[in-house]
């Protein structure tokens, strides 16, 4: 995972080593994992939320575009 910062905007690659694919996403708004924290009325943490990666759900998108079908497999 690289990013990258142009006069336009900021975006995200992810790359699977060896055989590709590359995806690149644009960056149009984030937020710190702080300032949510902050914003919570009781922050919790947990001493193993870290351990494994978090889980995307791709279904339920009703474009069945080429580029969304790659993205999910």
């Amino acid at each position: 995972m690289t990013f990258s910062k142009t006069q336009l905007s900021t975006y995200m690659r992810l790359i699977r080593i060896p055989r590709g694919p590359t995806l690149n996403f644009r960056i149009r708004r984030f937020t710190h994992g702080r300032d949510i924290v902050s914003a919570l009325r009781r922050p919790q943490t947990f001493p193993k939320q870290f351990e494994h990666a978090p889980l995307l759900v791709m279904n339920g998108f009703q474009d069945e575009s080429i580029h969304i079908k790659l993205i999910a497999t």
